[in-house]
């Protein structure tokens, strides 16, 4: 639900003209010579500006047809909001890589307010939004302005003193900026340094400094999934995993950053699997089925068991296969063995990580809300055979993949809003009992973007 304040999205004809000129200050710290020359554009209006030295540019009106491009691009077609965010463009001629530029943004409204300033780049392009204020008043600014405007004063009351930042717990977030201005990036990070967050995903390598000085020590990382996705039964699969692992974290390091550095590493998202693509694909699979028949033999059991008469025979089957207490038994270790094989999978991919990185170096796998089902027999999820009489989705155990150290921080998130939060008091207690199982840590994925019905909907999830 929309809070009340909020204005809706506008139309096209909703938003107002507005113009916009800059004024370069300076070039890599150096004023620019009166003959120094730069283009200058504006989204939506085809009709750039060349302008030389210090003095202010030409103003770039915005267009009709520009306005109506804007508004169908990402992320204006997505934001419920009365928001519209578009840019502009600064580039010196003739000038490669590009330096540091410092200028003045002057953006103003046809008949309404002048909005002045100031912009760092590291690249060519300086974020620019329009919005209107629950007085049905219009701003323009850029996204450094607009921060300041809006974010700074409603983050006020929320900013903690720095002694009583978090210190202890890793608390990660994202920043997603979206222009070329070193202002905007730096003063959205350390307002998200304000309210705890003390660990941040990557940002551009030109951005490491910047990064450092708005208060972040350390970074954290993800990717989908590793090779193989959730099982891997290859020879060569360790050094296949170092190299993965080395490859995520190459970037960072030429950003400058550590691996003592390094809090955290997510390297999976949501892991799961349909049923019955994995039998047939275990099945037809020599090391799958080497992997499988070697976990049964290790429990004590024999193809007699399972109503074979060699290991040659026996298969991973669904449950639409078993017609006696031998296949009823082949069926139950079948799916047993996929959620424990999966969990070693896991298990030494983290321990690529713990090897490229360091010891014990947190790396998370997000469970979602499965809540440790292993077996959820019918047509669940997206499962291309959903019809088939042998449909079923896989997860992991909680429990059991701590018990075989799965990874080093037992994680899941959540997708339900603040009058569910105790639902994180009975999730935090299965993922720390799946922790010790494994002398591993924990973790969570709390996400903001369901929260924020009740005052302190944020602060109990967190809490448990």
């Amino acid at each position: 639900m929309r809070p009340a304040l909020l204005p809706a999205a506008p139309a096209a004809k909703d938003v107002p003209n507005y113009r916009v000129r800059v004024r370069i200050l300076s070039v890599q710290g150096k004023a620019p010579a009166p003959t120094q020359q730069f283009d200058f554009s504006l989204t939506g209006n085809p009709q750039g500006a060349r302008f030389s030295g210090p003095a202010w540019s030409n103003w770039i009106p915005s267009t009709r047809a520009g306005i109506d491009q804007i508004l169908a691009t990402y992320n204006n077609a997505n934001n419920p909001f009365w928001q519209v965010t578009t840019g502009l463009s600064v580039t010196p001629v003739a000038v490669a890589p590009f330096p540091s530029v410092k200028l003045q943004v002057q953006s103003a409204i046809e008949g309404g307010e002048v909005s002045t300033t100031p912009a760092e780049l590291f690249g060519p392009t300086v974020g620019l939004i329009l919005w209107q204020s629950a007085d049905k008043k219009i701003h323009i600014d850029t996204y450094t302005g607009h921060g300041r405007r809006v974010y700074d004063q409603a983050l006020k009351a929320a900013f903690l003193p720095e002694n009583q930042r978090p210190k202890k717990i890793l608390f990660g977030e994202r920043y997603i900026g979206s222009d070329n201005d070193v202002l905007s990036w730096h003063e959205g990070i350390k307002r998200l340094c304000g309210i705890g967050f003390n660990t941040l995903h990557p940002v551009p390598a030109a951005l490491t400094s910047t990064v450092r000085a708005a208060g972040i020590r350390k970074i954290w990382g993800a990717v989908y999934n590793p090779p193989g996705y959730a099982f891997n039964f290859t020879p060569q699969r360790h050094t296949e995993f170092v190299k993965f692992v080395q490859d995520q974290i190459a970037p960072q390091l030429a950003s400058g950053w550590t691996k003592e550095e390094i809090g955290f590493w997510v390297t999976s998202d949501e892991p799961g699997w349909y049923y019955p693509a994995r039998y047939d694909e275990f099945n037809k699979d020599p090391a799958a089925l080497a992997a499988f028949h070697s976990y049964l033999r290790a429990r004590g059991l024999t193809p007699a068991a399972l109503g074979k008469s060699d290991w040659n025979q026996v298969e991973l089957i669904g449950r639409q296969q078993y017609r006696d207490l031998p296949s009823r038994r082949l069926f139950y270790w079948s799916n047993r063995f996929l959620p424990w094989a999966s969990a070693r999978f896991f298990g030494e991919v983290a321990k690529a990580y713990e090897e490229v990185i360091r010891p014990k170096v947190p790396v998370l796998v997000n469970f979602n809300n499965f809540m440790g089902l292993a077996y959820q027999p019918g047509p669940v999820g997206n499962n291309n055979q959903g019809s088939n009489p042998n449909a079923a989705m896989g997860q992991h155990d909680w429990l059991e993949f701590g018990r075989e150290r799965g990874t080093t921080a037992i994680a899941t998130e959540d997708w339900f809003g603040d009058d569910m939060a105790p639902q994180w008091s009975f999730y935090a207690s299965r993922l720390r009992a799946a922790s010790e199982l494994g002398q591993v840590g924990m973790g969570a994925l709390v996400i903001p973007r369901v929260s924020g019905q009740r005052p302190a909907g944020m602060a109990q999830k967190l809490l448990a």
